[in-house]
């Protein structure tokens, strides 16, 4: 027999290279690897759509539900007792979440900073001003 980590001969069930005791085993005239266990948990449970729904629902929730709602959204992100969809989603709505944020904060950039413009230039103001007269 051969070793599964290094190819080396298995002798009284250790192998003679590295020491380890694990061995190839023949399926069908082919030498196979041990199975191992898959590294990643397996969730039998699915979401339901109502539990979706109801998670959506949770941010319109008066004074606090945007709080209670950020606050879900991180303890799913962070941890792994929740289905890998609800992580996945969790994480991902927070990152379309600080795109959203970001983008609406460069668009108040700019309405602040062409508000100013036409607070601060002489011919705009003035163009205020005699709009009244110009209408009558």
């Amino acid at each position: 027999m051969r070793c599964a980590n290094c190819g080396g001969e298995i002798v009284d069930g250790k192998c003679i290279v590295c020491g380890t005791g694990t061995q190839l085993t023949e399926t069908n005239g082919y030498m196979q690897p041990p199975q191992m266990p898959s590294p990643e948990k397996t969730y039998s449970r699915t979401v339901s759509v109502p539990a979706w729904v109801g998670r959506q629902f949770i941010s319109w929730i008066p004074f606090v539900g945007g709080i209670v709602y950020l606050i879900m959204l991180i303890v799913w992100a962070c941890s792994d007792k929740f289905e890998r969809t609800s992580k996945n989603w969790a994480i991902a709505t927070i990152i379309v979440t600080v795109i959203k944020i970001i983008i609406g904060a460069l668009i108040m950039a700019g309405l602040i900073a062409l508000i100013t413009y036409a607070v601060n230039n002489p011919e705009f103001r003035n163009e205020f001003e005699n709009f009244n007269y110009y209408t009558y």
